[in-house]
């Protein structure tokens, strides 16, 4: 991270299990992953200079976690979340969504918010107004339409 300067990292498909927040080196890391399997997995990993404005965090699940950052003029917070793929049973992708919202109503609404995903989601060319700008790509699919019903 230090060599090519970043100070906020997120990854999926970590692996590790249980769900912890601890020190390595010059870097803070929170994660979450499954107890039982080591599959799925989230972290955002910090160097120590952002740590010192780390507000708190929400260890969701084994594919979802927030970190909340003091900042100027506003607070920042990070959503990191693993999605499903496209052939995911309906009642999975629902439960995402709703962890999703969970986060979601934990989050001042004044916060910047960033939601850091690959969705598998193809929502299209057509612009929507503040959700989708005029720079969409490809015909949108069923993860895409849900997707943009979810940011409305």
């Amino acid at each position: 991270m230090a060599r090519v300067n970043i100070d906020i990292l997120v990854i999926n498909k970590l692996k590790w299990s249980g769900m912890e927040e601890f020190n390595s080196d010059d870097h803070f890391i929170y994660y979450c992953g499954q107890e039982s399997h080591r599959r799925n997995g989230v972290a955002i990993i910090v160097n120590k200079r952002v740590q010192n404005a780390v507000l708190g965090c929400n260890l969701k699940n084994d594919r979802m976690i927030s970190v909340c950052f003091q900042g100027k003029p506003f607070n920042i917070t990070v959503i990191q979340v693993y999605a499903l793929t496209s052939n995911a049973e309906e009642a999975e992708v629902e439960r995402v969504y709703e962890d999703l919202q969970d986060l979601l109503e934990l989050t001042p609404r004044k916060n910047v918010l960033f939601i850091i995903e690959d969705w598998n989601a193809k929502v299209g060319s057509q612009e929507i107004p503040g959700v989708i700008g005029k720079f969409g790509l490809g015909v949108q699919n069923e993860a895409g339409q849900r997707l943009i019903e979810f940011c409305q």
